[in-house]
């Protein structure tokens, strides 16, 4: 039924993680045609992430200390929830592990395998070598409903602004914006789900692994439309990209201290 989809030439750019090895799986499952599997593997940044939080444990306030400590305990359990819902292995066949997003030799290895579409979810932002070396779609994987809360951890920011209605996630196609392409596919997040920012990310990330490939094979089998994205009627959010840099000490306390149960 779907000899078509056998046919294409696609590429997997993800980093390593229990949602993404899911995802993999079920593209290999679902026999799509795979020349090209990198893993991004960035042992030099988590440790710098880990080398900061201990410096902070004796340099910070009682305050601070407490707000690490509920972020590590936070993380702990949005790793068991995902644990829980995506366990599984698979063989890792083809798979080319990158300690940096080099962004020159992925381009390189995307035309050297001739891809025709690319499937990314937790990359950084594209460069136009990459975008112009897949000859039909670039896919991707967002943590918002579009085209609300674009740009990094949309969860943290949904539960800044105390706005659950644009909680979900959207794959879409990606272009030369951030998080701007045309959509394919978006679920709304449960209320139940709003825990906290670790936790929604969490159920997104369970949504998007047990829906990705699926929606991948719609779209090429011409069996789902792009829809262009609407223009955001709150201020707030017209053409905002949220960054990780803009998440302070002070809005990090105001979101994660008044759920404090550690």
């Amino acid at each position: 039924m779907y000899q078509y989809i056998m046919n294409e030439k696609i590429a997997i750019i993800m980093p390593k993680g229990i949602q993404y090895d899911y995802c993999i799986k079920s593209f290999h499952d679902e026999d799509f045609n795979l020349p090209l599997i990198i893993r991004l593997n960035r042992p030099n940044q988590n440790l710098k992430k880990r080398l900061k939080i201990f410096v902070k444990s004796f340099l910070i306030f009682t305050q601070k200390q407490r707000l690490e400590r509920l972020k590590i305990n936070l993380k702990k359990d949005s790793e068991l929830l995902l644990k829980q819902k995506l366990n599984c292995e698979y063989d890792r066949i083809n798979e080319i592990e990158l300690e940096s997003f080099n962004q020159e030799y992925i381009a390189s290895e995307l035309k050297k395998h001739k891809i025709e579409y690319c499937i990314i979810w937790g990359c950084p932002i594209l460069k136009s070598n990459i975008i112009s070396s897949v000859s039909k779609i670039i896919f991707n994987a967002h943590t918002s409903i579009l085209p609300y809360y674009k740009g990094s951890f949309s969860e943290f920011w949904q539960f800044f602004h105390d706005d659950f209605d644009k909680a979900g996630i959207t794959i879409h196609q990606v272009d030369q914006g951030i998080d701007s392409g045309d959509i394919f596919y978006q679920i709304p997040a449960l209320i139940s789900d709003c825990i906290n920012p670790y936790i929604l990310r969490a159920y997104n990330s369970v949504r998007i692994a047990k829906n990705y490939s699926n929606v991948v094979k719609q779209v090429i089998n011409k069996k789902l439309a792009p829809q262009q994205q609407s223009i955001p009627n709150e201020k707030q959010n017209q053409d905002k990209i949220y960054k990780m840099k803009d998440i302070t000490i002070d809005k990090e306390i105001r979101v994660y201290m008044k759920q404090d149960k550690y």
